[in-house]
């Protein structure tokens, strides 16, 4: 039964591709430039479908017919990645898959991962998974961070939040709220370039973004995936206040969907 099931699964998404995307089955064509880039989109093409479909039978999950808004964008698209770029087959590999299961993956998913290139790619997910155990296993707790992360990473609600430690008496002096206060972005979701409080100033990763780095996320803010946050305010401390100040990126909701669908993480 099992192999029965893993056949049909194989044959449904098989002929759903194939009737979209056909390779060509004589490969004693001429080597002209346009030929061989049109057989080497289709190896990549089938490539990551064949990748998606080891997935969904890996497993088990359950085939349904992907919408032709998706599927034929998101072949034309994926087909065009670098053969050797193996991240972004996985990327592609993954949302296929999902939408394969989920049926009802948002089009605009395959314009954003269009627009990707592997710096950025790399870079949305370990804003997504930095403080993940295992990030082929997240736990349901890790999960709820990430799809939390837009409203619990808000500025008002972490300004309230460390307010609040800083009021806190149970806190017995100041290297305990400041340790406390900067645990609040030790979570998945975040990545926390600056921290710092009465000039004292942490960049707990040892994160320095370069000119490149730059460019990724702003193609990230500009894409809706992330939202930066870069903040001066005053804390209370008993009688006076102190600054504190902070710059971090953490995920938007559109960017958290995304990550699920192309890590095809279950919720």
């Amino acid at each position: 039964q099992p192999q029965r099931a893993q056949r049909l699964v194989h044959q449904k998404i098989q002929w759903q591709i194939e009737c979209v995307h056909r390779p060509e089955r004589n490969r004693n064509c001429d080597h002209q430039a346009g030929d061989q880039l049109r057989l080497q989109r289709e190896e990549v093409a089938f490539e990551i479908t064949k990748k998606a479909r080891d997935r969904i039978i890996l497993e088990s999950s359950e085939f349904k017919f992907v919408p032709t808004k998706v599927l034929v964008p998101l072949l034309e698209a994926a087909s065009l990645e670098d053969p050797q770029d193996v991240k972004m087959h996985d990327l592609w590999a993954g949302l296929l898959a999902s939408s394969a299961v989920t049926g009802n993956t948002p089009p605009r998913f395959v314009g954003v991962l269009k627009e990707l290139q592997l710096p950025q790619a790399k870079l949305l997910e370990e804003i997504a998974l930095h403080y993940v155990a295992d990030r082929e296993k997240l736990t349901q707790r890790e999960k709820r961070f990430l799809l939390d992360a837009s409203y619990d990473l808000n500025w008002s609600r972490v300004r309230l939040e460390i307010e609040g430690i800083w009021l806190n008496e149970k806190v017995a002096d100041f290297d305990e709220a400041f340790e406390l206060s900067c645990a609040k972005f030790f979570t998945p979701g975040v990545l926390l370039e600056d921290f710092a409080i009465d000039n004292y100033e942490v960049n707990p990763e040892g994160i320095w973004f370069d000119q490149d780095d730059r460019l990724d996320i702003d193609i990230l803010i500009s894409l809706g995936l992330i939202a930066k946050v870069s903040e001066i305010t005053k804390l209370p401390n008993g009688d006076s206040e102190i600054d504190f100040w902070t710059t971090y990126f953490h995920l938007t909701d559109l960017g958290t969907a995304f990550i699920f669908a192309c890590l095809q993480i279950s919720k």
